[in-house]
């Protein structure tokens, strides 16, 4: 793996992708480029499928198609995104439709890009990496507000609760 392709990887670890696509050829063509370049890739064949993957193993990104049987990639995008017990996922919509409304609608739904198909792999590969930087970004400013939080209620020397914690 290149240097520039292993700082695409979260710290410590290999990024999981989920890629929800219908299609079987692209889907697989998916898997093996995203695993070709070092991530873990789950795939899912519709959207309800995508949908309980994320719930039970939240991945580190969606790839997500659009038009799908069941529940729609708009719908699975909405449900992602409004679920509070979720971290945040960043969702890139893969799709045919390429009207500036299907866009609006995409990123409206909750999703953080947008890719129409054909796909361009190697723009596929940077939005990737740029989605999980900001990914890295997130969960280092969750992880810093939460121990903010516990020493804001905490005596910093003897770990005990302080007066704000007992207000």
């Amino acid at each position: 793996m290149t240097q520039e392709r292993s700082q695409q990887l979260p710290k410590g670890d290999t990024a999981r992708i989920l890629v929800a696509e219908d299609h079987h050829d692209s889907r697989e063509a998916l898997r093996i480029l995203l695993e070709s370049v070092g991530y873990d890739v789950e795939v899912a064949v519709d959207g309800r499928k995508a949908l309980t993957t994320a719930l039970s193993q939240p991945p580190d990104l969606i790839l997500l198609d659009i038009m799908m049987p069941g529940i729609d990639g708009y719908e699975v995008a909405r449900r992602i995104k409004g679920d509070p017990t979720l971290p945040f996922i960043p969702i890139i919509l893969l799709t045919a439709r390429d009207t500036t409304q299907d866009k609006v609608e995409g990123l409206d739904a909750g999703a953080d890009d947008y890719l129409t198909k054909p796909i361009n792999f190697p723009e596929l590969e940077a939005r990737v990496r740029s989605m999980l930087r900001i990914k890295e970004l997130q969960d280092d400013l969750e992880r810093k507000n939460r121990e903010l939080e516990r020493l804001s209620i905490s005596d910093g020397l003897t770990g005990l609760f302080n007066h704000r914690h007992i207000q």
